[in-house]
């Protein structure tokens, strides 16, 4: 059982990302459906494999590749619960392939790091909240590479299925900052908690992560006030939003 369920898993995720991709060349019709089921399964089979993986008798256990898996898990649900509102869907391509990556590299490589998070509610708040603020700039930066991609298509006159089932320039662009601004607000919640719990955030050797934090959120906020009050377009959004979502995979990895 703990060597098929990943097996599942990964070929789910890798059914589901490859239907979404052959979909977009035209190759195939009404492909909608069969993501969405094969998507959902997926990511609630990955939601088991992590609830045995973290969720230990002895606490949670946060090694790299679970927190890995579950932040790539939370993208990838964010991915779907957006499809029922939003054209998100073409996202699979790029996320889906990532987390049955990561379901691999959590079952090949297990390990132990455990904390007691339930015995300390702080940590436990601070960390999910940092957790979800990552998976939604994550899912704007995914957003990001198709957006860019399409702007090159655009450019270059391309004319085929892809750029036909890809929704408007303008669309596109608009649900790019729609997640941007909610990761801002989540990456400032994050700060102003951590602010409030922790009384060493400027003290070594929490002092270098502090500031790292903080110029990932003035390069999101440049980015918010680019957007609104100039009009930024085109690559200045992927070099800020690459910029900020780099920095900030370094600082929560690192931790």
């Amino acid at each position: 059982m703990h060597v098929i369920l990943p097996i599942v898993c990964i070929l789910l995720y890798l059914f589901s990302a490859t239907t979404q991709y052959l979909g977009l060349l035209g190759r195939f019709r009404h492909t909608g459906l069969l993501v969405m089921v094969s998507g959902i399964l997926a990511v609630l089979t990955h939601g088991e494999l992590l609830h045995s993986w973290i969720d230990l008798a002895i606490g949670q256990n946060l090694t790299f590749f679970n927190m890995f898996s579950f932040i790539i898990w939370l993208i990838c649900l964010w991915v779907l619960l957006g499809t029922v509102r939003h054209p998100l869907q073409n996202l699979c391509v790029f996320t889906f392939p990532l987390a049955a990556l990561s379901v691999l590299l959590a079952a090949v490589f297990p390990g132990y790091y455990v904390l007691h998070t339930a015995q300390n509610p702080k940590q436990l708040i601070h960390i999910l909240t940092a957790a979800v603020a990552f998976s939604v700039l994550g899912v704007a930066a995914f957003q990001t590479v198709l957006l860019r991609i399409q702007e090159g298509l655009l450019r270059r006159n391309y004319v085929g299925n892809f750029i036909e089932k890809l929704p408007p320039l303008e669309t596109m662009e608009r649900l790019l900052f729609q997640m941007i601004g909610l990761g801002f607000f989540l990456l400032t919640l994050v700060l102003i908690t951590s602010m409030y719990f922790f009384n060493d955030l400027f003290k070594l050797p929490l002092l270098q992560k502090t500031i790292l934090v903080l110029i990932i959120w003035v390069i999101f906020a440049v980015l918010l006030v680019g957007r609104y009050f100039f009009g930024w377009r085109g690559r200045k959004i992927v070099y800020y939003t690459f910029s900020g979502f780099i920095l900030l995979t370094v600082v929560y990895f690192s931790s």
